[in-house]
């Protein structure tokens, strides 16, 4: 059973592609779908909601109302609080998923008590292979793992999953009693980026593993949900603060290793 969170301000066109690409990939469990609406303000998006809340393919539905500025942390922290489910996934709306029975793969991962947050090979338009989860880099943070080279050989489809420092959150997957074990996403000092690499960390450094399943796979637009909010200078500052800080909390995390 998952309970999926996805958040959103209005780009319904990728909000329908995405609930159509999780019904029609019958992912094998029932499911909990979790609208988190940041302020949306065109009619096509509310019409598109309503559609939602009352769509029958899913075993429950629920919205949650959340105001400007938007803190994705905080957004999730109380999304994740109001789930029904043992298990949750953090979803933008620019993924679209194209594995069939790709839920119980997830379920049958997050059984495992050794198993932190679970990551997805995520493809650009083209298919090529953008996420097989993330490295620590000192220019940017964080940087995404393709496995290109691996992705091209006969023997990459043995493999089943990939250990990972991080994942996205574009698509994470996390036991509920995990992630609130862990305190959830920090909303004050990652409000809007980072929050991902953070909380792999965190489930990194207490035992778990963090990996990224090879054979479950969805088309991401990378941007395509960050585009939606503004980038005020406020926004530009805030980001640059969080990039600051995540490289700190990487250094923090190299010496705790040590």
């Amino acid at each position: 059973m998952l309970s999926i969170i996805i958040p959103f301000k209005d780009k319904a066109n990728l909000l329908e592609k995405c609930i159509s690409s999780i019904e029609n990939s019958n992912a094998g469990v029932p499911l909990e779908i979790i609208l988190v609406n940041n302020n949306s303000k065109k009619k096509e998006t509310q019409k598109l909601i309503n559609n939602i809340i009352h769509n029958n393919s899913f075993e429950h539905t629920k919205l949650i109302e959340v105001e400007d500025p938007f803190n994705y942390s905080k957004a999730i922290n109380y999304a994740v609080s109001q789930s029904i489910y043992e298990n949750v996934i953090l979803l933008n709306n620019d993924v679209f998923i194209i594995t069939i029975n790709w839920g119980s793969k997830v379920c049958d991962f997050l059984k495992k008590e050794k198993i932190g947050c679970v990551g997805i090979k995520l493809l650009n338009e083209d298919k090529s292979v953008q996420h097989l989860g993330i490295k620590l880099d000192f220019k940017n943070g964080a940087k995404e793992i393709t496995k290109q080279s691996i992705y091209n050989e006969k023997t990459y489809k043995k493999i089943k999953y990939f250990n990972t420092l991080a994942v996205t959150g574009a698509f994470m997957a996390i036991r509920k009693n995990v992630f609130l074990r862990l305190n959830g996403m920090n909303e004050y000092i990652f409000p809007l980026t980072f929050n991902d690499v953070h909380l792999s960390l965190k489930a990194y450094e207490s035992g778990l593993e963090n990996v990224c399943i090879s054979n479950i796979k969805a088309i991401h637009f990378r941007g395509a949900t960050r585009n939606s909010i503004q980038a005020g200078i406020f926004f530009k500052i805030k980001r640059r603060f969080e990039k600051i800080i995540i490289k700190m909390r990487i250094i923090y995390h190299f010496l705790k290793i040590l």
